[in-house]
């Protein structure tokens, strides 16, 4: 196996993660800080901004914020253009009752020249699971993850 494959879709799935928590912890705030804006609840105390801007303004603001952040958590698994335009993705999430973070199943399936790779990672928490694999015999595989690792290159360059 490939070790700059292995660690960019490491380093990938960490960082989608690392995005996720983030933004899902961000999403709680803002919902929270929204629904207490509603209800008429001061929460000056804890945002001090709000009696600067008053709670049209913080309402508005949070709202614009709260919208970032999801939209944030639903592309955080998107691979860079040009590894994108080669690949076929497939995500598919599911909670856990007392996890805090969706477990996430994302398969990416690169179409080259030399043949197919498959890249599945599952996730658990904060922890993930990676495997790649190449089809064809021991030689096409080869050709096709060394194709793979050139649009990483593309991809690392062009960013």
């Amino acid at each position: 196996m490939s070790d700059a494959l292995t660690t960019y879709f490491n380093d990938y799935a960490e960082s989608a993660l690392n995005r996720i928590h983030h933004g899902l912890t961000a999403i709680q705030f803002y919902n929270d800080a929204i629904n207490r804006l509603n209800n008429g609840i001061d929460i000056s105390d804890s945002i001090p901004e709000i009696k600067r801007v008053g709670n049209d303004v913080a309402r508005e603001t949070a709202k614009d914020a709260l919208a970032d952040y999801e939209q944030r958590v639903k592309h955080a698994w998107n691979l860079p253009k040009s590894l994108a335009e080669v690949s076929t993705c497939r995500i598919t999430s599911y909670k856990e009752r007392l996890e805090n973070l969706p477990r996430y199943e994302v398969t990416h399936t690169f179409k080259l020249e030399a043949g197919k790779v498959t890249v599945f990672i599952s996730t658990a928490n904060r922890n993930h699971r990676l495997e790649i694999e190449a089809s064809g015999n021991a030689m096409a595989a080869r050709a096709a993850l060394h194709e793979l690792e050139q649009y990483l290159t593309l991809a690392a360059l062009s960013s």
